[in-house]
């Protein structure tokens, strides 16, 4: 038991290290897997005759699944069962609006009883209901202003809130079936639009657009006005009141009874910004990965502390010199703490992270922001770590942490997507086979739920895990 009471995050995939050793050679591998197969199954030595994960082939797959199944690799994260879980995304009132046309004469709360009921059908294992919407919230906040518009709906935000409290009816239902849900805050994304143009207020966290100087400031650029410049919407926690702004937020979401929290570090301001877009991110530095933290974060508490500690001006060092680096690693210290904070008021609650990429990363090349990774987890200031589809580099984060991890990655909703029905299927079943056939992923999680209701495809999910039990 961990130090929350919390059952051990260990990966069954990674307990074929250590666990099965059957001809006592010090790891569990291809040997003793073929050991097993033949001593549980009756498989003889011509290896035709125990596909068990039903590729068309006898292999090393087979062997992994009858070491799960049949000596108790079982030992999942939170008291979960010996398969890799399926979760979903709930964002935005997407999934509200398509069972609302489905069902024109039902109230928004038999609406949001029907989708939850579905998903317990289909074994879902937990929804990750999205709290941030761009800047503004989803649910009757009274720290931060509600949604009013959403890209995907057409507007049906301000009508639904008017009438429900969305997270005040999905946490109950979603209870009444055992299922968990996760309150999703993007912890990086505020304000939406140019502070030259002006900000979009109907979308962003009002706090925010009367206090753009808690935003990340700029170096500045002589070929440019500055240094009054910001990134649009990505918060400076070195702000006492920005780390007490998003505090409240969680102080709030918790009163409702969630299971957890999910917070992702996916910024996608940037793209509204188009002279920081294209100048900082790409041109300047002449690469297509330039790492914003060289350029970003020089707010006044960031550099009064890198003099305090290091006894120069940041704005003086090089942008490729070891002193920059310094400075890139002290902005994400800065979020570490504010993970603590968050830590200490959530208590034994589960804290779930999804990056969009590499856990581990250098300083000088991080992008967006730099995270130290190493520092969340072995603090245990976030329980599970996310990955998103494609992203490398977290084998490091394994190593340097020091312990094993619970394997998760967000499969964007373009993995089950296709042109006719059968597409979209054979893309979606693919997904899946992703995670229970090759057993390097423990979880997966759907983004986003709403393309899943509106193409039917919750009965596909449904069996498969029904024949994958």
């Amino acid at each position: 038991m961990n130090q929350r009471g919390l059952e051990p995050t260990v990966s069954p995939a990674r307990y074929k290290q250590y666990r099965g050793d059957m001809n006592n050679d010090g790891q569990a591998d291809v040997g003793d897997a073929t050991q097993i197969l033949r001593m549980v199954v009756g498989l003889d030595d011509d290896q035709t005759s125990a596909d068990v994960n039903s590729n068309g082939m006898t292999d090393v797959g087979d062997g992994i699944s009858v070491l799960r199944s049949c000596v108790g690799l079982d030992q999942w994260p939170k008291g979960w069962s010996n398969r890799p879980k399926v979760c979903v995304n709930w964002d935005a009132c997407g999934p509200y609006m398509v069972y609302a046309q489905k069902f024109p004469n039902d109230t928004p709360e038999q609406i949001y009883s029907r989708i939850v009921a579905d998903l317990a059908s289909a074994g879902i294992d937990r929804i990750y209901y999205r709290i941030s919407e761009l800047g503004r919230v989803a649910y009757r906040s009274q720290e931060t202003a509600w949604v009013q518009w959403d890209l995907q709906t057409g507007g049906q935000w301000p009508d639904l809130m008017q009438l429900i409290d969305p997270l005040e009816v999905i946490v109950p239902e979603a209870h009444k079936y055992g299922i968990p849900v996760y309150a999703w805050i993007t912890l990086f994304e505020s304000v939406v639009g140019e502070q030259s143009n002006g900000y979009d207020v109907a979308n962003s966290d009002l706090f925010f657009v009367e206090h753009p100087e808690y935003m990340w400031e700029y170096i500045g650029d002589p070929n440019y006005p500055g240094p009054e410049w910001h990134w649009t919407g990505f918060p400076c926690y070195a702000y006492p009141e920005v780390r007490e702004h998003r505090l409240n937020e969680i102080r709030e979401i918790m009163a409702y009874g969630v299971d957890g929290f999910l917070f992702s570090l996916r910024e996608s301001a940037w793209a509204s910004n188009r002279y920081f877009r294209g100048r900082i991110w790409w041109d300047q530095y002449g690469t297509a990965t330039v790492p914003v933290p060289r350029a970003f974060g020089f707010n006044p508490p960031v550099v009064e502390e890198y003099i305090q500690r290091y006894g120069i001006d940041p704005h003086n060092t090089d942008i490729n010199s070891p002193e920059r680096a310094q400075f890139v690693e002290l902005t994400g210290e800065i979020f570490t703490r504010f993970m603590r904070e968050v830590r200490a008021e959530v208590g034994d609650l589960p804290i779930s992270m999804v990056s969009y990429f590499p856990w581990v990363q250098e300083p000088l090349k991080a992008v967006p922001n730099y995270i130290d990774g190493e520092a969340l987890l072995s603090e245990g200031l976030i329980d599970e770590p996310w990955t998103y589809l494609g992203v490398s580099g977290n084998e490091q984060f394994d190593q340097l942490a020091g312990r094993d991890l619970w394997q998760c990655w967000w499969c964007r909703m373009y993995s089950y997507t296709g042109s006719t029905r059968q597409e979209k299927i054979d893309n979606l079943t693919h997904s899946l086979d992703k995670t229970f056939s090759t057993f390097e992923m423990d979880a997966v999680s759907f983004h986003e739920l709403e393309q899943i209701l509106n193409d039917d495809l919750l009965g596909v999910i449904e069996d498969y895990i029904e024949n994958h039990k």
